[in-house]
């Protein structure tokens, strides 16, 4: 009775071997056949910029004069608008904190003295929304009111900029704000549904990079480049923004590479 109260038991654990290698085979992981990683020492030391050299830092320090001249220049609180949130968008922030600074604290000051000085449309309503909240001033969901009467008005909401702008301001909503979450529902379908056939060819892609992730919830340095290339095809660009831009993108690459080269070593 024993003897064959074992045999069993061992048909059992075979049994049970037998599926554990089956199991084992079905699941066993195909080869991606992924290319050999070109990360390397040699790739690392043999990265170079010819945008490391002090020359390009020259250029640098005369773009950035250039571009606080505009700041001085902007006829109107929307045109300052547009600049700086050109600026942050090209990653350039940092080379001018303090002209932001005052060009925001005089926005903010014009919304709490009702002196604007600006078209009331959505673009500059949601545009001044969204830089303001973004650099921690208290600015009410109230000023869409003119927009929003338990819901928003197709009809004062047009123009695609504005709608892009009123996409982005939705997204720094806080808990509770119930106009700016019928804001993001209201331009999400609305930027959706258009037809980017009758579009420029531009605002058709920025549509469709903004759907995708609101910018300020992108790695910002990662955007850059998009951004860039982006503003090159504004019509108004401004010749002294975008080169300063794109030299200060080859600098940071080039540090970049050059921290890449000493780790390694």
């Amino acid at each position: 009775m024993e003897s064959k109260q074992q045999v069993q038991v061992a048909e059992n654990v075979l049994h049970c071997q037998n599926n554990s290698q089956d199991l084992y085979m079905i699941q066993e992981r195909r080869s991606a056949n992924y290319k050999p990683n070109i990360w390397k020492h040699d790739f690392l030391q043999s990265l170079s910029s010819k945008h490391d050299e002090e020359q390009y830092r020259g250029v640098t320090a005369k773009l950035r004069e250039e571009v606080q001249k505009i700041f001085g220049e902007a006829l109107d609180l929307l045109a300052t608008m547009k600049l700086v949130d050109s600026i942050v968008k090209l990653g350039l922030e940092s080379y001018f904190e303090e002209e932001i600074k005052q060009s925001l604290d005089i926005i903010a000051a014009s919304m709490k003295n009702r002196n604007l000085k600006v078209e009331e449309n959505l673009y500059a309503t949601a545009l001044r929304f969204k830089l303001l909240r973004l650099h921690g001033y208290e600015v009410s969901p109230g000023v869409f009111d003119g927009f929003f009467d338990g819901t928003f008005d197709r009809s004062k909401c047009t123009d695609v900029r504005g709608l892009i702008e009123l996409f982005e301001a939705s997204h720094l909503a806080y808990e509770g704000e119930a106009t700016l979450d019928d804001a993001k529902a209201f331009s999400t379908r609305i930027l959706t549904s258009i037809d980017s056939r009758n579009m420029e060819t531009a605002l058709a892609k920025h549509v469709v990079h903004v759907l995708e992730l609101p910018s300020h919830w992108r790695v910002l340095w990662f955007d850059v480049k998009w951004n860039i290339n982006a503003y090159e095809n504004d019509k108004h660009t401004n010749k002294h923004l975008l080169a300063l831009a794109k030299v200060n993108f080859n600098l940071v690459q080039a540090t970049l590479q050059k921290d890449l080269r000493d780790s390694s070593r």
